[in-house]
């Protein structure tokens, strides 16, 4: 560790989207590398493999994929639809797809109606984060004052869920 993201340098399609300090807490990528951080970054799993084993880190998340979908919603995890109310203390806080917070990982972000990309976002009123995690995390988000949650994980947690081609992309539960 101690050498920044920029120093290490991988593979042409390996992107980085952002670094999550060992404190939970989004840092700057020309910060030195240290123990704990963790990388986020997209690209063909090969590739992520590699620079993982040529820099002596480990890839701790399973990428979700349309080939892994069951890992994105069944019986135990799935996703919810979370909006930045007013008065938020979540408001100004630096988000990016990819950060872990209370065993919940963000997977987008959308202001107004359009995607914010694999970058940082500082999170701002009306704000609307796609997460995943387990059901009770995704529960425990409901009691939440930070973030209101779309639909209820209780009504969402165990429906079955349309995997037609045509709802491939359908990411909440809608009722």
């Amino acid at each position: 560790m101690g050498r920044t993201w920029s120093a290490l340098a991988g593979p042409g399609d390996l992107q980085v989207i952002g670094l999550q300090g060992a404190d939970g807490e989004p840092a700057p990528l020309e910060r030195a590398l240290q123990a704990g951080d963790v990388l986020v970054v997209t690209g063909a799993v090969e590739s992520v493999s590699a620079a993982a084993a040529e820099h002596g880190m480990a890839v701790v998340r399973t990428p979700l994929t349309r080939a892994t979908r069951t890992e994105l919603l069944n019986k135990e995890v799935g996703v919810a639809e979370l909006v930045v109310p007013p008065r938020s203390d979540a408001i100004g806080r630096t988000f990016f797809p990819g950060i872990a917070r209370d065993d919940v990982t963000v997977l987008g972000i959308n202001r107004l109606g359009r995607d914010r990309g694999a970058g940082p976002t500082t999170l701002a009123e009306g704000d609307m984060l796609l997460v995943h995690g387990t059901w009770p995390a995704i529960e425990a988000l409901a009691h939440d004052q930070e973030v209101l949650v779309v639909d209820s994980p209780s009504w969402c947690a165990g429906r079955p869920w349309p995997w037609a081609p045509a709802h491939r992309e359908r990411w909440r539960c809608s009722r």
